[in-house]
């Protein structure tokens, strides 16, 4: 099987998903490839040390990523701060849930579903809702910023 088996559903990164903060952008594409090389090792039936080695790293860059978004939100005031760290939280708390259950189970189809679609629904929604209304609050930051700044 290549890439895609047990029919995993893989991750496109889309212009529309940009929220317009170079850096942000550019970990949200790198969490995309790290889903999609954590769904490609599952679907491929690789060794069970192998993908607990890509949850591991997956897991650890989100946790990075989350906090620098928290820190671009305390640095800006953003009013939805609470809402949108708490959502981070739970994510953690999640994955944890699902990776103990991969690695005490291994990659019964089940387990392998639930991680593909759980993973998969909570980024697209997380990037394409929580994370756009983020973009939009830094974009305005920003112009105040400058704004502030000229002569």
């Amino acid at each position: 099987m290549g890439g895609q088996g047990k029919g995993s559903e893989m991750l496109r990164w889309q212009p529309g998903l940009a929220v317009g903060v170079p850096t942000i952008d550019e970990q949200h594409r790198e969490l995309f490839r790290q889903v999609n090389l954590v769904l490609a090792a599952l679907g491929d039936e690789r060794g069970a040390a192998e993908v607990g080695r890509l949850l591991e790293y997956l897991g650890r860059y989100a946790v990075e990523h989350f906090a620098a978004e928290e820190r671009l939100m305390r640095d800006t005031r953003y009013p939805e701060q609470e809402p949108h760290r708490r959502e981070h939280v739970d994510f953690v708390q999640a994955f944890q849930e699902v990776c103990r259950s991969y690695l005490a189970q291994g990659p019964r189809p089940a387990v392998v579903v639930r991680l593909n679609v759980w993973l998969c629904s909570w980024l697209r929604r997380h990037v394409g809702q929580t994370d756009q209304a983020l973009g939009r609050h830094l974009a305005r930051a920003a112009a105040v910023q400058q704004g502030a700044a000229s002569p």
